[in-house]
């Protein structure tokens, strides 16, 4: 229970008002779960200061608030208690806490498994102490407040989770609980972006085993190298658990595994415990167990004492958690969080119970790996090919994973790559799962691939059982969330990008092969991923603008017919070969230089011809086509696949371009009538899909209509087609300037009146242009708020003195809809001068693509 005044003592806080409820029994940071136990804290956040979220907190029945300044809103009936900082506020009542009550505290750290063992350990010692096990599915240094809200003045143990996300995280932990006992299970030296080395990350656990007294305890896991060195600097008596290395205090063995439970044996010193079991999955959560034995066994909890207690622990939501699926498939739900070692040892799990089954894995991005990303996520790959029979992963860096497991050895046809909930769904449906098969799903948080275990249940029944995240504020159309650490982001939606390309499809005759174009990145959209998208939505074929851009496609997993629209260097001709890849022709001298090239490979180079029928840029002359042609059939290491042309004015002069497509019809009857084989000749790009089947002959080139954009302001899109990209930022600061007041350089714009401006964290080295003309407006709270000064490299300023509320880390829409108002890359091109190709290709790659 939280005290209000214990509250008022320890954080020196001052009561706004009079005091009503005196006694909660938590606090609470999201305004929408608040109700009248419940204490509001007002946090500082990411996207700032939730002072804003008192009003509906109250509302929905708060029986108290923390917060910095007297809140905006009718206070009657809640206890509002003023602090000068709420988090340092909560952080000195969590310090008054645990001196009143003095508890022994049990830390548990390390890089997996951590919320198991804080589980295990707290249900073992309960079999003789009062005990509260901490809050679980919270990290950081909140975990500590939050765990010890509804803690017991009778408990005699407090096991919390000690989480390091950061250099410095286990000092600050450390000056809040001074622990008794330390445990330290695995630790993963694929470490975060946030450590320099794995060197700077041990440093973090040495901190915590030295802090342990002499009169403590620290439990290690032998089998892992990086924790079992830490003993090395312990003064406490150290405790050790194992598998696999001889001479640990606690050794477990002849481990058996199934989709239910582990069985194992036990040795301590002489003592052998047979045949016992605990209702966890794999040697990965039995680490756990036994760490939770040692720390029973220090606390005098007698082993057998403690192995019938630890078969009635429950398995923890998103922690290989077995469930239902459909069709009565074993559906293991690991989607709670994956690094390197947590993934390696559910796959290990996979492994050893998979016998006669079918193995399903679903594999998210993993949590972030820093520099090691790609290399993680090939070796998962590598592990993956050994073990799955069927592997699906979703998002960018899983799929390299996918394509890990391809060049290892895997079926392609058993590997599929997604972008979307909904494509994974889509895939495991070509399985019909049943009783005889296991689906693993493992994934980051970010990844959310719980999403995936819920619609995979076969018992809707079961979603209290899956992993349930706590936003800080609920996402809503005003305030909707946002979790990626860069200043402003591009979200793509693959569900409309997907409809784009099947209305298209639906468009074309039956034997015109729809061929993708995603040159440019897909035109800002993420090529890997709408590659994927435009594969199963209809295309069979793809189109990119260089060699560099078609083996990205490669290298994830892709292995559709690629076209190369543009100019192949030479010495990377023989690499187009390899890897199966089509290239453009359009001159004698290249067409002799590339079979030179090649003549000593084992298959031929595949290749279109570009004829230039009017548009004046690369590709030989109608007029020169055939003569061209007569002398290829002479390349013997070369193979034609097709030849095609490009509109110049398709959507602007039919005439001329009927013109283009007539030139282009007689070169291809007579190169076809010389003994040629086009299998295909093309030349429609989105504005010739759209003018009528005329255009449309073998195949079609469609591109920015894809991606929901017309290719010219006079030509109207299908219905049903729409804009797939949005480019979003937040509010960085909000002020209110006196009349009179410049903005930005040169002093460009200067305030007529009191004007209240707020500042955004983008600028022309994202995209967003600073001359001749820039953006005139952007949406806040639904709301245009126009530009003022002028563009920097990295900020732009906008006015929002009409805009009522507007406060810092409110989401700002550069391009999209917001409420019932939305900015289109068309109207933004009229504002440029441009067209709407170079409003969406301009925004810069490292502006990160999420894609749902």
């Amino acid at each position: 229970m939280i005290s209000l005044y214990d509250f008022l003592n320890a954080a020196n806080g001052q009561l706004f008002g009079e005091p009503a409820a005196q006694l909660f029994t938590n606090f609470c940071l999201d305004p929408y779960l608040a109700d009248s136990s419940t204490l509001f804290v007002a946090l500082q956040t990411p996207r700032g200061n939730t002072d804003q979220y008192i009003e509906e907190a109250i509302q929905r029945g708060a029986g108290g608030v923390v917060c910095t300044h007297p809140p905006d809103c009718e206070t009657d009936g809640v206890s509002v208690v003023m602090v000068r900082d709420p988090f340092d506020a909560m952080i000195a009542w969590s310090k008054y806490i645990l001196k009143k009550y003095t508890p022994h505290i049990v830390a548990v750290s390390g890089s997996s498994a951590k919320s198991v063992a804080v589980k295990a350990i707290a249900h073992l010692l309960s079999q003789k102490y009062g005990v509260h096990g901490g809050d679980i599915d919270v990290s950081g240094l909140l975990n500590i407040p939050l765990s010890l809200a509804n803690m017991r003045p009778d408990d005699e143990y407090l096991v919390l989770k000690f989480d390091v996300e950061k250099p410095g995280d286990m000092a600050d932990l450390l000056e809040i609980a001074s622990p008794d006992i330390a445990v330290i299970c695995h630790i993963d030296c694929y470490h975060p972006s946030t450590f320099t080395s794995c060197n700077q990350l041990l440093d973090e656990y040495r901190m915590l085993v030295k802090a342990v007294p002499e009169q403590g305890l620290v439990v290690l896991n032998a089998d892992d190298a990086q924790a079992a060195e830490l003993a090395e600097t312990v003064t406490a008596p150290v405790r050790t658990v194992a598998m696999d290395v001889f001479g640990a205090d606690l050794m477990a063995y002849n481990i058996l595994t199934d989709t239910a439970r582990t069985g194992f044996d036990l040795r301590f010193g002489s003592e052998r415990f047979v045949a016992r079991w605990i209702p966890l999955l794999g040697k990965f959560h039995l680490y756990s167990a036994l760490a939770a034995l040692a720390v029973g066994q220090y606390a005098g909890v007698p082993l057998d004492r403690g192995l019938r207690a630890l078969t009635k622990l429950t398995p923890i939501a998103g922690r290989l958690s077995p469930l239902r699926g459909t069709g009565g498939a074993a559906l293991i739900d690991d989607s709670y969080s994956a690094n390197m070692i947590s993934t390696h040892g559910a796959l290990e799990w996979l492994s050893d119970v998979k016998y006669e089954h079918q193995a399903v894995v679903i594999l998210g991005d993993m949590d972030d790996l820093a520099d090691h990303t790609q290399l993680g996520h090939r070796a998962v790959g590598i592990q993956a090919a050994q073990v799955a029979d069927v592997l699906i992963t979703l998002g960018a860096q899983a799929a390299q994973a996918a394509r890990s497991a391809v060049d290892h050895g895997m079926d392609s046809q058993s590997v599929f790559s997604a972008y979307s909930v909904e494509e994974v769904l889509n895939a495991v449906r070509r399985y019909h799962l049943t009783k005889d098969d296991i689906v693993l799903i493992k994934g980051g948080r970010e990844a959310r691939m719980e999403h995936i275990t819920r619609a995979l249940l076969d018992n809707p029944e079961d979603e209290p059982n899956t992993v349930r995240y706590m936003p800080q504020v609920e996402e809503t159309d005003e305030h909707p969330g946002s979790q990626t650490l860069y200043t402003s982001w591009i979200e793509v939606d693959t569900a409309i990008l997907g409809d784009n390309i099947g209305i298209i499809r639906n468009m074309l005759a039956d034997h015109v092969t729809l061929c993708a174009v995603i040159k440019a990145d897909a035109y800002g959209h993420g090529a890997v991923a709408t590659a994927h998208v435009a594969l199963q939505s209809g295309a069979t074929y793809l189109a990119v603008a260089s060699m560099t851009e078609a083996l990205e496609l490669r290298d994830a997993g892709i292995e559709a017919p690629i076209l190369i629209l543009t100019y192949t260097p030479l010495h990377a001709i023989r690499q187009a070969v390899r890897s199966n890849l089509t290239v453009t022709i359009f001159d004698l001298e290249q067409a002799r230089a590339y079979d030179r090239a090649v003549r000593d490979m084992r298959d031929p180079l595949k290749y279109h011809v570009k004829v230039d029928t009017g548009m004046g840029r690369m590709g030989v002359l109608a007029r020169d086509a055939l003569h061209m042609f007569r002398y290829l059939a002479a390349l013997s290491h070369m193979q034609l696949e097709g030849i095609y042309t490009h509109f110049s004015v398709a959507d602007e002069d039919l005439d001329f371009t009927r013109e283009q497509v007539a030139q282009f019809k007689r070169v291809v009857q007579a190169v076809r009538a010389s003994g040629f084989d086009v299998t295909y000749a093309h030349c429609a790009n989105s504005a010739g899909v759209l003018q009528g089947p005329e255009f449309h002959m073998d195949m079609v080139r469609p591109g920015v209509m894809m991606y929901g954009m017309a290719p010219a302001p006079g030509l109207q899109l299908p219905p049903g087609i729409n804009p797939a990209l949005s480019w979003k930022t937040t509010v960085l600061q909000v002020k209110t300037l006196p009349a009179g007041h410049n903005v930005g350089y040169g002093n460009a714009y200067t305030t007529q009146e009191t004007e209240k401006i707020a500042i955004l964290p983008v600028g022309y080295a994202d995209g967003l242009r600073r001359s001749p003309r820039s953006w005139q407006s952007v949406l806040i709270r639904g709301q245009r708020a126009p530009l003022i000064g002028r563009v920097s490299m990295e900020k732009a300023t906008v006015s929002v003195q009409h805009i009522a509320g507007v406060v810092p880390g409110d989401e700002v829409v550069l391009l999209g809809s917001q409420g019932d108002d939305a900015i289109t890359a068309d109207e933004v091109a009229r504002w440029l001068g441009t067209i709407n190709y170079e409003v969406v290709t301009n925004i810069l790659r490292h502006v990160p693509r999420t894609i749902s």
